[in-house]
């Protein structure tokens, strides 16, 4: 799941790129808050699985 959200937020960011689109504050501010929750994600699973 955390890597479904980092992958979808890198495809975001190198769309608006490619497309020659300015990512405006707000889209900014939603795609660190997916990549936060990602990484979150990625703690409580290596936690619970006692990698």
């Amino acid at each position: 799941m955390a890597v479904l959200i980092l992958a979808l937020v890198v495809t975001i960011i190198t769309g608006a790129h490619y497309f020659g689109r300015n990512v405006t504050r707000p889209v900014w501010v939603v795609l660190f808050i997916l990549s936060v929750l990602a990484l979150l994600l990625e703690l409580i699973a290596y936690r619970t699985l006692g990698i």
